[in-house]
């Protein structure tokens, strides 16, 4: 039983090859984060952007409207506290349409979710 599914590229990280379809022949690291962390994979097909384009606006949307216009900070640390402040903010409205607020929608999905592994993945003894 699986979290959830987790959709990618066909990074090399991930993909040692590319089979028919959506089926691929995973990287033994990115199978043992997946088994671990009990997540599904879906790759998009190569070179079909079209599948991509969703993800790639939402990236647009989070650089014009979470860290830009002119994310400034001393450190790294204010810097991660002035996005957060920003994501909460934008959590906060309630889209058009809707009757709840994006961060109430998203306290109801992760009561749905599946809790993570006790502990965590290693990373080097994965990729051996």
């Amino acid at each position: 039983m699986t979290n959830t599914g987790l959709t990618s590229d066909n990074l090399r990280q991930a993909v040692r090859r590319v089979l028919e379809g959506r089926n691929r022949q995973e990287q033994d690291a990115y199978r043992s984060f997946r088994t671990h962390y009990l997540v599904e994979s879906n790759f998009y097909h190569p070179g079909a952007a079209n599948e991509k384009g969703s993800v790639e606006n939402l990236v647009g949307f989070a650089q014009r409207n979470i860290i830009g216009p002119r994310a400034e900070a001393a450190s790294w640390e204010e810097f991660n506290a002035l996005l957060w402040e920003r994501c909460l903010d934008y959590a906060k409205r309630v889209p058009q349409g809707e009757t709840i607020s994006i961060l109430e929608r998203w306290q109801q999905e992760q009561r749905m979710l599946g809790r993570f592994p006790q502990s965590p993945l290693t990373a080097a003894a994965s990729s051996r």
